[in-house]
């Protein structure tokens, strides 16, 4: 399998609206591969000067600080390094951490499946109860709020809370992403990944980045589906485009290939039960429907 290699270019302040430059850049945030973003706060908001606010401005001034070595580190090539660097930036960021994230949406997972399967009981035990007594048939029970008992039912997609500094939080990595994409640590570039988009949903660098994780550990179902939500939030990007043209590609072959894989399999699974009647399976004939995809089978005596 043969995926791009992974890249990292110059910083590209084009990517910057005119506008909204200034001699400070204020809200800008410069990232590794050629990005920038901004975090611009409303001009009608006065400045908070609390001590509170003062300490978190410290603290992510910090931070940016040390991403910004991290990134001369990477570019450098110096890829432990620049790792070590964005890691002492996630640290230091104010605000909720990317692994108290993970937990909470731990917990929501956890809580979804528990309330599937609970649905999936009830359904179960009313199939199972007898008929009424009059000889009616029993129609699926409606719970207070009048849903049937048959409706399927449809988790809830988890939600961050709010991260004041979250677009930063997704930056810092994201970049370490990169890294660990450079150091053939695939697991862990999900993983953060994962919380870059928990940080920021709308970030499709790190869907892109970990697109690559996927398609190197070969799950391209994963990996197709990061490059499509990456195209959902840059649909002008020339590379994206690729990226979903070349991973659809792959995807078809591979799931043409399980068709025809288990085809075989079926095939000797039949002949063994009807060779005890004296028939086989080539006496079916399975034509290819060309518009579903789908395979059709008649029988030739």
């Amino acid at each position: 399998m043969t995926t791009e290699e992974f890249s990292s270019e110059g910083f590209d302040l084009d990517a910057i609206p005119s506008n909204l430059k200034s001699n400070e850049d204020d809200g800008i945030v410069y990232e590794i591969g050629g990005g920038a973003s901004i975090n611009q706060q409303p001009p009608t908001e006065p400045k908070v000067t609390s001590v509170i606010s003062e300490e978190k401005d410290s603290a992510i001034s910090k931070s940016e600080e040390l991403k910004q070595k991290g990134n001369e580190q990477f570019k450098a090539g110096n890829h432990l390094d620049s790792y070590d660097y964005y890691t002492d930036a996630i640290d230091a960021c104010p605000g909720m951490k990317g692994s108290e994230m993970l937990e909470m949406r731990e917990k929501h997972d956890e809580e979804e499946r528990e309330k599937a399967y609970q649905m999936n009981r009830r359904k179960e035990h009313t199939r199972t109860m007898p008929d009424s007594e009059d000889g009616s048939d029993k129609s699926p029970k409606e719970d207070e709020d009048g849903e049937s008992d048959d409706k399927k039912y449809v988790p809830t997609e988890f939600e961050t809370p709010c991260h004041e500094y979250g677009k930063y939080l997704a930056v810092y990595h994201s970049n370490r992403a990169a890294c660990l994409l450079h150091l053939g640590r695939y697991e862990d570039t999900i993983k953060d990944c994962d919380i870059a988009l928990l940080a920021n949903p709308k970030y499709s660098k790190a869907f892109i980045r970990r697109m690559t994780a996927y398609e190197k550990t070969e799950r391209t179902e994963e990996a197709l589906r990061d490059a499509k939500s990456a195209q959902e939030i840059d649909p002008k990007k020339k590379d994206i485009q690729n990226h979903v043209r070349r991973l659809q590609k792959i995807e078809d072959e591979r799931i043409e290939k399980l068709k025809v894989e288990t085809m075989a399999k079926l095939k000797d699974l039949g002949n063994s039960i009807l060779g005890n009647f004296g028939m086989s399976l080539d006496n079916f004939k399975a034509d290819k429907d060309p518009s579903t995809g789908s395979y059709n089978l008649s029988y030739q005596s």
